[in-house]
């Protein structure tokens, strides 16, 4: 009975760490009409709530203007906004989180096998 135990307990640590690595390696895509919110730790006035991915891939970030973000990682996302708040900010920390995704449609007309 132990030996089962221990088969099933190997046997879920490496599909835990499987799904791990495959999470790491694919990262968030952020897409047109996404709604994406951004912190920066210790300066709210920095921080915003429900900004819209425009349809043509960029969002109005107030302070800095448009930023096109579509096809960006989460990752990139947040190195782009710090690296334009140490303007302002000494040693920021952004946070995005993705709030709404914007749902894939497709649509199908006619026979389908």
């Amino acid at each position: 009975m132990n030996k089962q135990i221990t088969i099933c307990l190997t046997s879920l640590i490496i599909t835990l760490l499987s799904f791990s690595l495959s999470a790491q390696q694919n990262k968030y895509v952020i897409n047109r009409g996404d709604v994406l919110d951004v912190r920066v730790m210790e300066h709210p006035e920095f921080s915003i709530e429900k900004i819209y991915v425009l349809p043509d891939g960029t969002l109005q970030y107030p302070g800095f203007g448009s930023i096109v973000v579509a096809g960006m990682t989460t990752k990139e996302l947040k190195d782009t906004i710090e690296t334009a708040l140490e303007k302002y900010v000494v040693n920021p920390i952004a946070t995005i989180f993705i709030r709404d995704i914007k749902k894939q449609t497709i649509n199908i007309f006619g026979y389908v096998n």
